[in-house]
């Protein structure tokens, strides 16, 4: 897939996010995984409007390559993982909490 029309946009995205709320992407990453790229245009709208404006304009770009078709759906492992995560939070032991002095950050 050719990146040419997407990546500069994707790497204003990625200054803009840098500068405003301080977050990070990965432009490479963006540009071939389209639900990642969804969830950097989620963040991006709530920055400000100049990083709104962009993440349309890239939105806009994935819908014209798809043909309007819908978003893609949660691949079946992460949902698997997701179900594990839920299983493993309600499981904890309370011998657990005195073995950490401080706060996981």
């Amino acid at each position: 897939m050719v990146h040419d029309d997407k990546f500069p946009i994707a790497a204003q995205l990625f200054i803009r996010l840098k500068r405003n709320p301080g977050r990070v992407i990965d432009v490479t990453w963006m540009l071939e995984n389209e639900l990642y790229a969804l969830e950097v245009l989620k963040v991006a709208r709530l920055a400000d409007a100049e990083s709104a404006d962009l993440a349309a304009r890239y939105e806009s770009m994935l819908r014209s390559r798809r043909g309007n078709a819908p978003a893609p759906q949660q691949p079946a492992a992460f949902a698997r993982t997701s179900s594990f995560l839920a299983e493993a939070e309600t499981v904890v032991d309370p011998e657990v909490g005195r073995h950490y002095v401080g706060s996981l950050r």
